[in-house]
């Protein structure tokens, strides 16, 4: 009785060991059948499509592509329509809560797809996410690898009730309608409903950030204050008054967020003897894989009113 139980027992095992096989072999398939053309990167990995104000935690496993113009992501079942299509030049940032480790490693891409601010989570290997950032680093502009590189801790605040304030000739202060203001490492975004991209501010470009209170003006609550300066031209700069809640937390988090990102990004330690060279080509280095000790700042960290956490989610402390 006994043997008959062992035989059964093994060839379950064997059935089972035939079975993933042959469940990898045909995700293996649909990777190669909906690979598009130029594909950098090419994976089986967790991701998780969410909105600024329209969170979710669940989590899917799903196939990944990144190619040198987009980012595709397909069903696991190999459905030919995507869950996920972004232009390089709608990307508008990336960034890792944690230097690398061993195991999984996450990552968040903020992008602009078709007028809706849209964040992709991704869960990968270590290797199999620094070539992920290496494939994003080819199709984004300067400013956006700049703010990848920033010391940690990333400075964020989730979306929060605002308007537009302006000022007459007379001095009195008039509202517009509502919308959503939402900052992250690069740039401070104005959101309407669900989520629609209404304006996109590079965080580089403010300045002159302030408070406006209410007992010093004829202003019903108080005010964030800051000027917008186009590098090119100065004279296309203009002044911008939203109000908020919580004015004055919101004012010191824009203009700390807005000070990182003038600030020289972390460099990728270099050893040898041509440690003081720069490498061929910097894009294809991951510029935290070997950070220096002081390459996030607890400090800041500590002071945060919301922080990211290792798992990339964004919480209040």
């Amino acid at each position: 009785m006994w043997d008959l139980f062992f035989v059964a027992l093994g060839a379950g095992a064997i059935a089972f060991v035939f079975f993933l096989a042959d469940f990898e072999n045909r995700v293996i398939k649909r990777l190669e059948r909906l690979r598009p053309r130029n594909a950098e990167v090419a994976h089986v990995a967790q991701i998780r499509i969410s909105h600024p104000a329209q969170p979710t935690r669940r989590w899917s496993r799903a196939i990944l592509y990144v190619s040198n113009k987009h980012i595709v992501i397909h069903r696991r079942t190999g459905t030919e329509t995507p869950i996920f299509y972004c232009l390089g030049h709608e990307i508008e940032g990336f960034w890792r809560p944690r230097i690398y480790q061993p195991g999984i490693n996450s990552i968040e891409i903020h992008a602009n797809v078709a007028g809706q601010w849209t964040i992709l989570k991704v869960r990968l290997t270590r290797s199999r996410m620094m070539a992920l950032v290496r494939a994003l680093k080819y199709f984004v502009n300067d400013d956006i690898e700049r703010s990848y590189r920033q010391r940690r801790p990333y400075i964020y605040r989730p979306p929060a009730p605002a308007r537009l304030a302006t000022q007459d000739i007379y001095g009195m202060w008039h509202y517009e309608r509502a919308f959503n203001v939402y900052l992250n490492p690069a740039s401070l975004v104005f959101l309407g409903e669900g989520d629609a991209v209404e304006r996109v501010i590079n965080l580089r470009h403010l300045q002159n950030i302030r408070i406006l209170r209410s007992d010093e003006s004829n202003v019903e609550r108080g005010l964030v204050c800051f000027r917008v300066t186009p590098p090119d031209d100065d004279s296309l700069a203009e002044d911008v008054a939203i109000s908020v809640d919580d004015y004055s937390a919101w004012a010191e988090s824009i203009a700390l967020a807005a000070r990182r990102t003038l600030e020289e990004p972390i460099t990728r330690k270099r050893k040898g003897k041509k440690a003081s060279a720069p490498e061929a080509d910097d894009r294809l280095s991951d510029e935290d894989f070997d950070a220096p000790e002081d390459a996030f700042d607890m400090a800041l960290w500590e002071s945060q009113a919301y922080v990211l956490g290792d798992d990339g989610e964004l919480r209040p402390r």
